[in-house]
């Protein structure tokens, strides 16, 4: 890898502007804000300071673009040129064509990295898989890859392309930009759980590779990154790699060594890679589908409540926040709200239920942020039936999107419909329509 004499990375940096902006702006505002907005002068919604302190922090910057028709984008100029970005115009061609901005910007990148040898990493800022073949392309020249997206819509084949990847929403709590914080909160909803695991693999990994049973902790991290290049302590809401490692206790033991800490693996860590020994704090079993799916869901910050306590809990968000309904202030008006419609309708449930139901609905992106801080609402256009249908649809892409195949239809409807034999021909017919729109990689 290439790199200043004084051991400084040299960094080249480009943006899929309308990409992202299009992503956050369905994620915040909800599905189809973006397109229902094409062709006027778009709000902003992306903070480029965070991703900036970031980036800056890499190396030294040396190539810097962003690609996109900015006739609609002005309101991000001066920002973009206080940051010296280089702006590429992009006209679509047709009324409604792309402006192919993937295609520009994957063959700038590589012809950038062919004709400047001293590039050392390269930062693609999108979403899409389009940039699946130009990451592995650019990585097999010996340089370092690393992508920026927003976690809701990346497509997973691009992250895995990358040396590492990075959520806009981690650079955002970071760089102190967001409410979401960082230190004992959870950022962009990883589950803690998932990562012991992923702990657990990697230090089973180094163990076989160096045939010693204490890792020094400096290993540790590039091999998670290795594992999962969107790892960051940060999105478990944790400040310091250490206190990560804090929470991880009860997979790894931390000793004093020489220079560095060592870690061991526990026998509990033991269990939940290899399935044997004596599962402790009631470990299930790890080859069931069932609790696949279940992991699946809860990595990307999805718990999962009783069917049928989703499905009153969704009749009462669309009475109260859709069309006959009133915006909530914030998500915790929405939350208080909704415990006590429970509460009225006979079900009293605990908090962690309610926040577990809106961050299913979220996930599913039924909710809209209405402009100059009304407060939030579902989504338009939508009846309660729709609104059961999108989030089951959801439950099912995002397992379907990450689990092998072929997919468990039994374990499906018991997460969807709390019965393993029901409605089994309908979960067929959602499971053909979720994997038929599925990306393949390039």
């Amino acid at each position: 890898m290439a790199a200043g004499g004084n051991g400084t990375a040299h960094v080249a940096v480009y943006w899929d502007f309308e990409n992202i902006h299009a992503a956050l702006l369905d994620t915040q505002q909800g599905e189809g804000s973006y397109r229902a907005s094409r062709g006027r002068t778009q709000q902003r919604v992306i903070q480029l300071g965070s991703v900036m302190d970031y980036i800056a922090s890499l190396g030294d910057v040396v190539v810097h673009r962003a690609y996109a028709n900015w006739r609609w984008l002005e309101r991000y100029r001066e920002d973009l040129l206080d940051h010296a970005i280089d702006l590429i115009q992009l006209f679509p061609r047709g009324a409604n064509s792309k402006n192919g901005a993937d295609i520009r910007l994957a063959l700038d990148a590589l012809e950038d990295v062919h004709h400047f040898p001293h590039i050392s990493h390269v930062v693609i800022v999108a979403c899409d898989s389009d940039y699946t073949a130009v990451g592995q392309k650019i990585r097999q020249g010996g340089r370092t890859v690393i992508g920026i997206g927003v976690q809701e819509r990346t497509n997973a084949f691009w992250v895995r392309a990358c040396n590492e990847f990075k959520f806009y929403s981690t650079l955002l709590a970071k760089s102190g930009e967001s409410d979401a914080g960082i230190g004992g909160v959870v950022v962009g909803g990883a589950d803690i759980d998932e990562a012991r695991r992923l702990v657990a693999t990697a230090m089973r990994r180094l163990i076989g590779q160096r045939g010693e049973e204490q890792i020094v902790k400096a290993a540790l991290r590039p091999m998670l990154m290795r594992l999962d290049p969107t790892f960051d302590e940060a999105n478990f809401g944790f400040a310091s790699f250490g206190a990560f490692l804090d929470a991880c206790d009860g997979v790894v033991r931390i000793r004093a060594g020489d220079h560095d800490h060592l870690l061991v693996l526990t026998d509990r860590g033991r269990c939940m890679v290899d399935g044997v020994g004596r599962p402790t704090d009631g470990d299930a079993d790890t080859d069931a589908p069932l609790v696949r799916y279940e992991r699946i869901l809860k990595g990307q910050g999805i718990r999962l409540v009783g069917p049928e306590l989703r499905r009153i809990a969704l009749e009462l968000i669309h009475s109260r926040h859709g069309p006959a309904g009133a915006p909530a202030a914030s998500w915790s008006d929405l939350e208080d709200g909704l415990a006590a419609a429970l509460l009225v309708a006979g079900h009293e449930v605990e908090e962690a239920d309610v926040r577990k139901i809106r961050a299913m609905a979220f996930r599913a992106r039924l909710f809209r942020f209405l402009p100059e801080g009304q407060g939030i609402a579902l989504i338009d256009g939508v009846d309660a039936t729709e609104l059961q249908h999108r989030v089951e649809r959801e439950l099912v892409h995002r397992i379907a999107e990450r689990a092998e195949h072929p997919v468990d239809l039994a374990a499906l409807c018991t997460i969807v419909h709390g019965d393993s034999a029901a409605n089994v021909d309908e979960m067929r017919a959602l499971l053909a329509e979720v994997t038929s729109g599925l990306e393949a990689p390039r």
